[in-house]
């Protein structure tokens, strides 16, 4: 089928394949009990396997401890970071980067 989008980075397909991927877990019976944890594994660091935790278990008896997720994000904005802000611009056009360009980068 044609893509009638501009053509992208083939790095971005991954974010494609991602969503791709999660549909078989959007079932909303079963959806209380779905997980699914996507990471660039270059950057993360666990302290314990993140599955042995049953959050929804953890929840009804307030281990708020096993359901603590750490995030962090760089210091500079997305349009003072060039690579970033040539992806945006690549992808979106100047005016979305002119519209998140002050946002603190958040990696995926």
């Amino acid at each position: 089928l044609p893509d009638p989008r501009k053509s992208r980075y083939f790095a971005w397909m991954r974010y494609e394949l991602y969503w791709i991927w999660s549909l078989p877990y959007l079932d909303a019976e079963k959806s209380s009990r779905n997980r699914i944890l996507l990471i660039d594994s270059r950057d993360v660091y666990f302290q314990s396997n993140p599955f042995l935790v049953d959050t929804l278990d953890d929840a009804e008896t307030n281990n708020e401890a096993a359901m603590t997720l750490h995030v962090y994000q760089e210091i500079e904005p997305i349009g003072e970071q060039e690579i970033n802000a040539s992806w945006i611009r690549d992808a979106y056009g100047q005016d979305v980067l002119d519209a998140v360009g002050s946002n603190i980068i958040l990696c995926s």
